[in-house]
């Protein structure tokens, strides 16, 4: 984002960013035949004429590569994400999980779970323990 905002004035600068987003959004529209609202930053650079531009031309949503859990007052054109790639492991998998649950969730029981789901040689330790009470909260 630095080298194509050098040399540029604020008014160039925010007409390219609005081209590029608008005319990519049209694009991948086109070619999938449905609407594109959510935006996933190339290798997570934006700044704050990006998020303005995206919102403009009908952007949701947009995702970050930053390493983080997402929260209910989070901003939906900074959503947090993490990178997982087929290297990445299953122990380093299963930190990511237990370690991006939201603070202000109580989940007992979830990443013991979540581990023993992941790990087929303790998924014994799963037989005859009761089973996480389905939260109805969301109206189901």
């Amino acid at each position: 984002i630095r080298k194509v905002r050098e040399g540029l004035d604020k008014d160039h600068y925010e007409k390219l960013v609005n081209a590029e987003l608008e005319i990519s959004k049209m694009v991948i529209e086109r070619k999938l035949g449905s609407q594109v609202d959510c935006l996933a930053y190339p290798y997570g650079n934006y700044d704050n004429t990006v998020l303005k531009e995206a919102i403009e031309v009908g952007y949701d949503a947009g995702f970050t590569i930053n390493p983080r859990a997402n929260y209910p007052n989070d901003a939906p054109q900074e959503l947090n994400r993490y990178t997982i790639t087929p290297g990445l492991g299953q122990k380093a998998f299963l930190k990511i999980l237990e370690t991006s649950l939201p603070r202000h969730t109580h989940t007992p029981g979830l990443p013991s779970l979540v581990r023993n789901k992941m790990m087929p040689d303790k998924t014994h330790e799963l037989q005859g323990k009761r089973e996480i009470p389905h939260d109805s909260s969301d109206g189901s």
